[in-house]
């Protein structure tokens, strides 16, 4: 079993997640809107405006930096407005691998370049769920 699931956030509690779409010119795939009700835990509402676009690559595939580079494409050269955008919100790439055996990480310079060219943090979470030999 391999989940892979990669996504640039972009995060506020005080702007507008509108301002990000505009500076883009690209829409997120999921929008996150403070005091909105949360989808995933009962009665909780979420804190903070987060926009959010998603790799397209397949998520069987773990190869992280694969998946890094299909956002950087969807993003195309960016970089000015990126400058503007993290002045006033968070960036944040969320790499969240699924498997039954650990995994190797490994990211080219490119790939860390990128990220801090556009002032993303990185977060990996690696969960290990053994295979069940019964």
């Amino acid at each position: 079993m391999i989940n892979c699931k990669v996504a640039l956030d972009i995060i506020s509690e005080n702007y507008p997640i509108e301002e990000v779409t505009a500076l883009l010119e690209i829409l997120p795939d999921e929008v996150q809107v403070k005091g909105d009700p949360c989808e995933l835990i009962k009665g909780r509402v979420y804190r903070e405006n987060i926009w959010s676009l998603y790799s397209k690559v397949d998520k069987e595939i773990e190869d992280i930096e694969l998946h890094i580079k299909n956002l950087k494409d969807q993003l195309g050269i960016k970089i000015k407005e990126f400058k503007k955008i993290k002045t006033k919100f968070d960036i944040q790439c969320t790499c969240t691998l699924k498997t039954n055996t650990p995994a190797s990480i490994n990211l080219s310079q490119e790939i860390l370049h990128f990220l801090s060219e556009i002032g993303a943090v990185l977060d990996i979470d690696q969960y290990i769920f053994p295979e069940d030999d019964s």
